[in-house]
């Protein structure tokens, strides 16, 4: 493809007119003209029509719109390689169009969408595009675009990727894969699966073997859950068949017909003694009745000393409490002081920072205007975004409205069926029964219903038998079935599923998983506003409301003058001096404070303690008291004496009949217990067995451990492929580092011959990543591309684009080179060396240089038409 005329139409400083500069030559061809003409114009609208949709509104086609508005139009005639003129236009902005026509025939061969594809066909866009390697626009001058935004990392990306295609195609297979496409698709490809299983510390997060891995460890939970049920069933069983021997063994009537005589005879030996100890226990009254009169005489006597020594004491309190308060209210009195004048000091140096910051408003102001138009639209775009997310979030509010179920009813509901199953299997286990044999053709019946001949009938409530001719007879279940507590149950389980609107368990638990797919629905949605409208969408709605209309003030005073010495910093930390001051001060008089309502409060509790103290005995009461006590002491001795020749009397020991009557009662008492507790425990066993079989836990334990063995397998698939996927990729890179110096060779024997113009023997070093030079050497020193002058760099960069373009020439594909304002910082000498390398290119390339220096340029040759204005 060559280009032969380029015309721009209401282009930037085009407005109104269209500007066009044709007689473009087949070798160099030169527009050179003074800044601000339109060059860069020229170059940014010819970018546009190859690279850019018609119907786009990126900047970059903004920025091609002139100050007066109106429809943007870019018109190129470009020839093909059997020589074929066609024009392509496109307008952008307003009265958006493209089309490709036929300048031969004066055809429209393609329009719309298909003039897109006829462009991306022509400059080889399918498979990276040359044109970013090979025009260069104003201001860079370096091998790639400056910067760290995201649109020069995009830019550098795409480049980069271009050089690669470009490079992988003129090198072919080398060493069959390595250095070239299909190596490129194979690292991709052991990357991209690589970094989808695992991280460098792992499987990765919400990947295939994390996923496998977490599926182990869940399982393994599960089985182990499921194993403790499975145990405690095997040690039900043997527990119940050893109780069933223990019950057999214990069945000996002798020897409880000889356990019951015991007692008796045990019976009758504390009777006869009892009557002795009646009589003891009196004298032993008597005595404890002469010890407490002991008691509370000395009770009485220490109680009245004790007063006297405390109200000395109490009375001391009260004298030292009410000194320490006088001294904590003089104290809090001088700290009052002390903070009012660091109040004053506060109060003056808040009157110097509000005169500093009352200037620096009208400044702030200025700013706030600009700030607001900005707040103004961001705020706008957030409500939009939040009312979105409020439907979802209103939606699922009304489905959670139609249910009636909550996580707390569901849990009571689990726990009443849970308990409702038990109770039925121990009522079952324990329940007594009865069986019917009919001899002639009467039955027995129960609420009218004939009762079966031959099978088993349990009571599990009360039951009327009724018996023909004869009358009804009743009969009651044993005492130990709690059938109150299963009606009860069977109650509050009915009344909580109508309350949940559930038909049974089952749909109860459907509903509750509807509940808590609506929940999480809402709870994203409310999360997602949050961050959005975070104090809710009124909130922000009325904020942009409210948001201040501040109109542009012209003639405001800058301010800069300081207040009498003192700028805003100073007269800002004066006041934070004097606040921090203040602040000890304030924390000072607290502390005084607290004192003071301490040494109140001891003062005061010192008075009352004083005050509530009962009236105090006198010496002569005193004597009194030690009176009563001595003739409370003799009468204790006097019955201690009656109650010893009690008891060294020759009598039964009543203890000693009490105690073996104590012990064959326990012995008796004990196997009947233990019997009854052996019958009710294999009861609840028979209960717990029968209910563990029905749970069928042996069935899903096995499926457990079936599922667990395969997501182990897995896991250990997934392990095994990332360390397979670790190697190749290891593997790889070394092939491919090996093979870099033939991958290179294509670009280097390009590029070399013309470096060679500038720098005679000098070699360059490719970058791998960039696939670019990184290294420069020059009479054998190596120097890094980025350490070289301005001038240099420009130079490798323009030559480096010329050998890209030979490699684009040798396959057939001829694309011209662009070069707006690219030799910037060459001298005299070697930009005519760049001049004779564009021209050796230019034999069998196309090359159009913009340039505002037009005298430096005049050596370059080649065609040189100029810039044609008419109005549009």
């Amino acid at each position: 493809m060559k280009l032969r005329a380029i015309h721009l139409t209401n282009v930037r400083r085009f407005a109104g007119e269209t500007a066009s500069i044709t007689g473009i030559g087949d070798g160099v061809t030169t527009v050179s003209a003074p800044n601000e003409t339109g060059k860069s114009t020229f170059f940014d609208a010819l970018h546009a029509v190859f690279f850019i949709d018609h119907k786009s509104q990126a900047q970059e086609v903004k920025s091609l719109q002139p100050y007066s508005k109106g429809p943007v139009q870019v018109a190129v005639d470009v020839e093909d390689a059997e020589g074929r003129q066609y024009r392509i236009e496109k307008k952008f902005i307003a009265q958006k169009a493209a089309s490709v026509t036929d300048l031969g025939t004066g055809r429209i061969i393609a329009q719309e969408g298909e003039a897109g594809a006829w462009i991306d066909r022509l400059i080889g866009a399918g498979d990276g595009g040359p044109a970013g390697l090979l025009w260069v626009r104003q201001g860079m001058t370096g091998l790639e675009p400056a910067g760290n935004g995201a649109r020069e990392k995009s830019e550098r990306d795409k480049l980069r990727d271009a050089r690669q295609t470009l490079m992988s195609s003129v090198a072919g297979q080398v060493d069959n894969i390595t250095g070239g496409r299909r190596m490129d698709a194979i690292m991709k490809r052991c990357v991209a699966d690589l970094e989808a299983l695992a991280t460098t510390k792992g499987p990765k997060a919400g990947g295939p073997w994390a996923e496998a891995r977490a599926a182990v460890q869940t399982l393994e939970k599960e089985e182990e859950a499921l194993s403790a049920p499975i145990d405690e069933l095997a040690e039900a069983l043997e527990e119940r068949a050893q109780l069933r021997r223990k019950d057999e063994e214990d069945s000996d009537v002798a020897r409880d017909e000889a356990r019951r005589k015991q007692v008796s005879d045990a019976r009758e030996a504390v009777e006869a003694a009892r009557a002795h100890a009646g009589k003891v226990d009196e004298a032993g009254r008597m005595l404890r009745l002469a010890e407490i009169e002991v008691e509370r005489a000395q009770e009485s006597l220490e109680a009245a000393r004790k007063a006297q020594e405390d109200a000395g004491k109490r009375k001391k309190a009260v004298a030292t409490t009410q000194g320490a308060l006088k001294e904590a209210q003089e104290h809090l009195d001088r700290k009052e002081a002390d903070l009012g004048k660091a109040q004053e000091r506060v109060d003056e140096a808040q009157k110097i920072l509000d005169a500093i910051t009352a200037r620096a408003a009208r400044k702030r102001a200025r700013e706030d205007r600009q700030r607001l138009a900005g707040e103004r639209k961001d705020m706008s775009e957030r409500l939009e975004k939040a009312e979105e997310l409020d439907k979802i979030r209103k939606g699922a509010a009304a489905k959670l409205e139609e249910i009636a179920i909550t996580e707390e009813m569901m849990t009571r509901i689990e726990k009443l069926a849970s308990e409702r199953s038990t109770l039925i299997a121990q009522r079952d286990a324990a329940a007594a029964w009865f069986r019917v044999s009919y001899s002639g053709d009467q039955r027995l019946a129960i609420s009218g219903k004939a009762i079966e001949a031959e099978r088993d009938i349990p009571i599990v409530a009360e039951s009327r038998v009724e018996v023909p001719g004869v009358g009804t007879m009743t009969l009651g279940p044993p005492a130990s079935v709690d059938n109150a507590r299963l009606e009860e149950c069977t109650r509050d389980l009915e009344d909580l599923l109508r309350e949940a609107r559930a038909a049974d368990v089952p749909a109860a638990r459907v509903a509750i998983q509807t509940r808590r797919g609506a929940e999480g629905e809402r709870a994203r949605a409310e999360d997602a506003i949050k961050a959005y409208a975070r104090d809710g969408i009124a909130v922000l709605r009325s904020a942009i409301e409210d948001l201040p209309k501040i109109e542009e003030e012209e003639g405001e005073e800058e301010i800069s003058d300081p207040i009498d010495g003192i700028d805003a910093d100073t007269a800002a930390r004066q006041l934070s001096d004097a606040q921090g001051d203040r602040s000890s001060a304030q924390a000072v008089r607290n502390k005084a404070a607290e004192d003071l309502a301490a040494a109140r409060t001891a003062a005061r509790l010192a008075q009352e303690a004083f005050d509530e103290m009962p009236e105090v005995s006198d010496d002569e009461a005193l004597t009194r008291l030690e009176e009563t006590w001595q003739k409370a002491e003799d009468k204790r001795v006097e019955m201690g004496s009656s109650l010893e020749t009690l008891r060294s009397a020759d009598v039964v020991d009543l203890e000693t009949a009490e105690a073996e009557l104590e012990r064959v009662q326990s012995v008796m008492d004990g196997a009947t217990a233990a019997r009854e507790m052996r019958r009710n425990r294999m009861a609840e066993l028979d209960g717990l067995i029968r209910a563990r079989a029905e749970d069928g836990i042996e069935t899903r334990l096995a499926e457990c451990r079936g599922e667990l063995a395969e997501a182990r397998a897995r896991d250990a698939r997934y392990e095994e492929e990332v360390a397979v996927l670790r190697e190749l990729k290891g593997k790889l890179e070394v092939a491919r580092s090996e093979a870099r110096e033939t991958y290179f060779e294509p670009v280097k024997r390009e590029l070399l011959p013309l470096l060679k113009m500038l720098h005679p023997g000098a070699e360059v070093e490719m970058d791998p990543e960039t696939m670019l030079p990184a290294k420069l050497s020059r009479d054998g020193d190596d120097e890094d591309l980025e350490a070289l002058s301005g001038g240099a760099v420009e130079q490798v960069a323009i030559l480096t684009r010329l050998a890209f373009a030979r490699l684009y020439a040798n396959q057939g594909r001829q694309v011209p080179i662009v070069l707006d304002d690219a030799l910037v910082y060459s001298d005299d000498d070697r930009i005519v060396k760049m001049f004779t390398a564009l021209t050796r290119v230019a034999k069998d390339q196309q090359i159009i240089v913009f340039s505002c220096r037009t005298r430096a340029f005049e050596d370059l040759g080649g065609t040189r038409p100029g810039i044609d204005r008419m109005p549009a």
